[in-house]
């Protein structure tokens, strides 16, 4: 049975991105004053929203429930000892789909984007791709995947922390732009 208590690492990941929430709801704050785009604070406010629901995750220790779960569901159908194959065209099927609808839209908003404003929105798009992707590939754990993750070069981290800061980035670059405009 998963433990309900997050771990010290889940918290402060969850710190941080309660800090990439507030740098996301200031970006979509001074979108709305400065009137810019309506699409750039609906955008903002869903980054927002999503990285609620992250370190809700966070601190809930939801992924290792749901991890858990599916675990305890493979057990109950008599195909744990097959999960490799599930996990394996999971994987596959999960990481073609992300890529995909990230190429998709992040040639479709490059194409759209004129203007240094623009690029940040997209930026901050990439950076949630990023995290939906790790999520994903955290809560399928296939075991080759998991050693890249949380072997020694703790690419999980990297990915993690390096795509919260790219979306806090670019929202505090964004929000300096902006009040930059005459």
């Amino acid at each position: 049975m998963p433990s309900a208590v997050a771990s010290i690492l889940s918290l402060s990941a969850a710190g941080l991105y309660l800090i990439v929430l507030a740098g996301c709801i200031v970006a979509a704050f001074i979108s709305a004053r400065y009137r810019q785009p309506p699409k750039h604070r609906l955008i903002w406010g869903l980054i927002a929203i999503a990285f609620f629901g992250l370190a809700i995750m966070r601190f809930t220790a939801l992924e290792e429930i749901a991890r858990e779960a599916l675990r305890g569901l493979l057990v109950t159908e008599a195909a744990y000892h097959e999960r490799r194959v599930y996990q394996r065209a999971t994987v596959t099927i999960l990481f073609l789909a992300v890529s995909g609808l990230m190429l998709f839209g992040l040639m479709r908003q490059w194409k759209i984007a004129r203007g240094r404003r623009n690029v940040a929105v997209v930026v901050a798009l990439a950076g949630l791709a990023v995290m939906v992707g790790l999520l994903g590939l955290r809560i399928i754990s296939l075991h080759d995947i998991d050693k890249l993750l949380y072997g020694p070069l703790k690419l999980n981290w990297f990915l993690d922390i390096g795509a919260s800061l790219a979306v806090l980035g670019a929202a505090a670059f964004y929000v300096r732009l902006v009040r930059q405009r005459p």
